[in-house]
């Protein structure tokens, strides 16, 4: 006497496909990646010009030594205070949509800095260049460790460390 079984006992289910992401064009990676090295070196190119620029707005401004440091304090508080956020909303929402919110932010600061009419506006104006600045932060730290990241995939090293070192040379870490 045999026994009847259904048809799909004991046969393996149908593997899972899932669509490959597209991947962008080299034109459009290259672009992406001139965009990103751009982005890092004004940001810290403004991060760099402050100092040196200190004694002419400290004179213009008639703000003391120590107001003056408070203001690159302002921006590296600012930074510092970007950070946490920006990691969350890296978890949520996408590279680019971080990337265009930061430079927003940043570029906005940046531009009313040279508007501010007293130590109190102009303080407000660097913690937000600060907060556009440092919300770039993890965004760039994150993109190395991403196996996905256009940046990170072109020109197309072979391994996931290979790729990490890539990115993190052209961002301007060093692997050593």
């Amino acid at each position: 006497m045999s026994r009847l079984m259904p048809a799909d006992v004991g046969t393996l289910p149908a593997p899972r496909t899932e669509a490959a992401p597209a991947r962008a064009s080299r034109a459009v990676v290259t672009a992406g990646f001139v965009i990103l090295a751009l982005s890092y070196m004004v940001n810290a190119m403004d991060r760099q010009v402050f100092f040196p620029l200190l004694p002419n707005i400290r004179t213009e401004y008639g703000f003391s030594l120590p107001a003056g440091g408070f203001l690159a304090t302002g921006f590296t508080l600012g930074m510092a205070v970007a950070g946490v956020p920006a990691g969350f909303l890296l978890a949520r929402r996408s590279r680019k949509q971080v990337l265009i919110a930061s430079i927003v932010v940043y570029s906005l600061g940046t531009l009313a800095t040279p508007l501010a009419v007293g130590y109190t506006d102009m303080m407000a104006y660097r913690i937000v260049s600060g907060l556009g600045e440092g919300a770039s932060e993890p965004r760039s730290a994150s993109a190395p460790s991403s196996a996905r990241s256009s940046a990170c995939t072109w020109p197309r090293p072979r391994t996931p460390g290979a790729r990490r070192s890539c990115c993190s040379e052209a961002a301007g870490w060093s692997s050593r």
